[in-house]
């Protein structure tokens, strides 16, 4: 019996037609926004859109992964204290993310210690 792999590889490949689907690129919906003009990524689409990389020990709102990374609290730990409603004062609820006042943070946790 012959194996259906070599039968196919012995077969002449034909090139695509010119107007084929196969061998054409689709066409980009960016590409066509640009109306041909080539912008690069650093370049962004909307110059309100660009977002500062500011250092962590400047920012004023935290992440539960941006304080733990500052050495404030383990991000396990935070997330105990504010499920245990050890700290309150400075937990802002933005929908199911939740941010933390630096400054009040590092208050509440070393009122809690003393």
């Amino acid at each position: 019996m012959n194996d259906p792999t070599t039968v196919t590889a012995a077969m002449p490949q034909l090139p695509a037609a010119p107007d084929s689907h196969g061998s054409a690129t689709k066409p980009r919906r960016k590409d066509a926004l640009l109306d041909g003009a080539n912008r690069g990524a650093d370049q962004p689409r909307n110059a309100l859109d660009v977002r500062v990389a500011v250092p962590l020990h400047l920012k004023a709102v935290l992440t539960y992964a941006e304080a733990a990374a500052l050495g404030i609290a383990p991000e396990r730990t935070l997330r105990r204290l504010v499920a245990t409603g050890r700290v309150r004062k400075s937990v802002i609820h933005m929908g199911r993310s939740v941010r933390f006042v630096k400054d009040s943070l590092i208050a509440e946790l070393l009122e809690g210690e003393g």
